[in-house]
């Protein structure tokens, strides 16, 4: 099991935050994919577009996902 300090995950949320227009909520679930090298799955943002998916993927060799529900 990895453990994480509250400082590294906070550290790595902000970085994102300043540099990416997106919820608190999603740099930190960006920055727990990014030091425990998992991917993550997030619903359809207008904040969290292609463009700035691609970004954060190449910059932090991160795996983020969009999942599209189909509804019935």
């Amino acid at each position: 099991m990895n453990i994480l300090t509250d400082t590294l995950l906070f550290e790595k949320a902000i970085n994102i935050k300043c540099s990416y227009l997106l919820a608190i909520s999603d740099c930190y679930s960006i920055s727990i994919l990014i030091l425990q090298e998992c991917p993550v799955f997030f619903l359809p943002e207008d904040e969290l577009t292609g463009d700035a998916m691609g970004k954060i993927n190449k910059e932090y060799k991160a795996n983020i996902y969009v999942v599209y529900m189909q509804s019935n």
